[in-house]
Formats: structure tokens, C-alpha cells, sequence
């Protein structure tokens, strides 16, 4: 009796150690990143990494807190796991530095989800609220940087894991190389439809109380 209840205790530690397993990226870079413009970010420009765990893509971070633990937009699945700010990668080639990233599975996120880069070239503050009309990218790939020491693409790696995770373009040494294009942040946030909506009900209102005033004025 008392070896089963050795045996029961044993594996209950093992069921805690498994349930606090996390991944950690314990080398990692991307870069050259670029603004809408294709020139290159400015140091101290806010990133995130960020798991699709519904595999729908990733909504308009719109209204979000950039914060760990946060999600795009504040009400959408993509949860931020990382937040950075841009740094120079060597010989004045600004990029995130995505070394020391530690992240648990839970709930709904587990191995396998699709995981992306997205930036804010105009942002430098982590977890500042994005607001409408703020250019942002996105970036995410099957392929392994092996010539930069990559150990994994950009998908959630096994449990319990350590990992390296790189995508650099030709000028860092990437291989394969991310191509400009690629590295160009090529989205604008947009106020929500409803939000809109509210806008014009609200100005045909005040355009209703002014003619009726004229009116009043003319009787």
C-alpha cells in the first residue's frame, strides 16, 4: 500500500512539473524591419509576438493595450505572448531582438498555432493603446533561418522546449533571406464600422437641432 501511494504521489509531481512547462526562445532576431514607406524603423519602435490560436488570422489591433498577455484589438483571439522595442541588430540594421521569450500553454493556446511578428513603426511606448490610423506589419513564416542558428519556423514548438527563432533579410544574413517586401509594414488600423456609424447618427442629429432653431428664430 504504502508503494502505490508512493508511486501516486510521483506522479502527481510529474503532473506539476508538465503543467508548469513553458517554451522559452532563447536566441532570437528579425529584422531589417521597415515602415510603410520602406525605410527602416526607428530604434525604440514597439513589436509583439503574437499567437493566432484560432488560426483565422489576425484581427485589426485597433483599441489594444500592447501588454503581454493582452490581445489584438482587446477582444479578439491573437494573444500577445512577447513585446519588444527596436534595436540595432548591427551595422546600423534595426530589428527586435526576440532572446529570453518565456511562454506557457493554457486554455485555448497550444502547440502548433500559427505565431507572427506584428510592429508599430510610429509607436514606441509598450503597451500603448493603438488608435485608428496607426500603420502597422505583419510577418510569419513555415520556413527555419537555419544558416542564423533557427531551430524552429513560426509556430508554437513543443512544450517544455527551448528554441531559437530568427527571420533576417540578405543584409543580416538570413537564409532564406526575408525579402523587403516582407519587412514593410503594409497596414493602417480603421475605426470600427459601428463606431462610424454612431459618428454620422450623432452629426445628423446636431443638424436636425440647428434647422430646427433657424426655424424658431424665423417664426
Amino acid at each position: 500500500m504504502k508503494f502505490v501511494t508512493f508511486l501516486a504521489g510521483c506522479l502527481i509531481l510529474v503532473l506539476s512539473f508538465a503543467a508548469r512547462a513553458s517554451v522559452t526562445i532563447t536566441n532570437g532576431a528579425t529584422g531589417i524591419l521597415r515602415d510603410e514607406n520602406g525605410a527602416m524603423i526607428s530604434l525604440g519602435a514597439v513589436g509583439l509576438l503574437v499567437a493566432d490560436v484560432d488560426g483565422n488570422g489576425l484581427a485589426d489591433p485597433l483599441g489594444g493595450a500592447l501588454s503581454v498577455g493582452n490581445t489584438l484589438g482587446g477582444g479578439s483571439d491573437d494573444l500577445i505572448l512577447g513585446v519588444y522595442q527596436a534595436i540595432d541588430l548591427g551595422t546600423d540594421q534595426n530589428g527586435f531582438d526576440l532572446g529570453a521569450t518565456t511562454f506557457s500553454y493554457s486554455g485555448a493556446f497550444s502547440e502548433g498555432d500559427a505565431l507572427w511578428l506584428v510592429w508599430f513603426p510610429t509607436i514606441a511606448t509598450p503597451g500603448s493603446t493603438v488608435a485608428a490610423g496607426t500603420v502597422y506589419g505583419t510577418f510569419r513564416t513555415d520556413a527555419i533561418d537555419t544558416a542564423s542558428g533557427g531551430t524552429m519556423a513560426w509556430t508554437a514548438p513543443a512544450d517544455g522546449t527551448n528554441q531559437d527563432l530568427f527571420s533576417l533579410d540578405a543584409a543580416l544574413g538570413g537564409d532564406p533571406a526575408v525579402s523587403e517586401a516582407a519587412f514593410t509594414a503594409n497596414f493602417v488600423t480603421v475605426p470600427e464600422p459601428a463606431g462610424g456609424a454612431l459618428f454620422a447618427v450623432a452629426g445628423l442629429l446636431v443638424l436636425v437641432v440647428e434647422r430646427g432653431r433657424r426655424r424658431c428664430r424665423g417664426c
